[in-house]
């Protein structure tokens, strides 16, 4: 892993001890904040091995780097029992159709996760089918889907139906503006009214 990623990974440790100490943070909530740090396919594969070690962090925001095929090795860590993992950003990383489906199996068998980003991803309609379909298979804990997507397409808009008949609990929202809030920062109302 790359020192700059290995440094900030060492304070968002070093927050949530300070927790246990009585100190509060933004990392003592469990958010470790790697976004802007050039993250690639390599690193994310140390990334996974520590999701799986450090059962304390629960909110992760890699957004703006190039991960893309590297999202295969956090959907593994997000499989394990021990991954605590509540939040999981990946927005503007690179992600495409190929990715998609270590993604849907991910939305299916994670038993903590409950917002996902993904937005500003070229998924495409098939990428985007992939989510759906598992989506609508599984009424599992994810609360919160932020992606792009076509929804003139009419199996988009049968999928959705669907998916929102199966996942009561689920808003998918729709990215629009560029914004520096933190995917794994509480939902607005204002937010969850752009939801479909």
């Amino acid at each position: 892993m790359g020192p700059q990623i290995h440094s900030q990974w060492k304070v968002c440790a070093a927050g949530r001890n300070n927790h246990s100490a009585g100190r509060k943070s933004e990392e003592s909530n469990g958010l470790c904040r790697l976004s802007r740090c050039n993250i690639t396919r390599r690193d994310c594969r140390h990334l996974s091995k520590l999701l799986q070690e450090d059962s304390s962090l629960t909110n992760l925001d890699l957004g703006f780097s190039p991960i893309a095929t590297g999202s295969w090795y956090l959907c593994e860590a997000l499989k394990k029992p021990n991954c605590n993992l509540r939040c999981l950003g990946l927005c503007d990383c690179s992600i495409t159709p190929s990715c998609c489906q270590g993604l849907a199996l991910v939305v299916v068998s994670a038993q903590r996760l409950e917002t996902l980003d993904l937005s500003w991803n070229t998924l495409g309609q098939s990428g985007i089918m992939m989510l759906f379909e598992a989506l609508k298979q599984n009424n599992g804990p994810l609360k919160i889907l932020r992606l792009e997507m076509d929804e003139s397409s009419m199996e988009v808009q049968k999928l959705l139906k669907d998916v929102k008949d199966s996942s009561p609990n689920l808003t998918i929202e729709r990215s629009d503006a560029r914004t520096t809030r933190s995917p794994c920062r509480p939902t607005s109302a204002r937010s969850r009214s752009r939801g479909l």
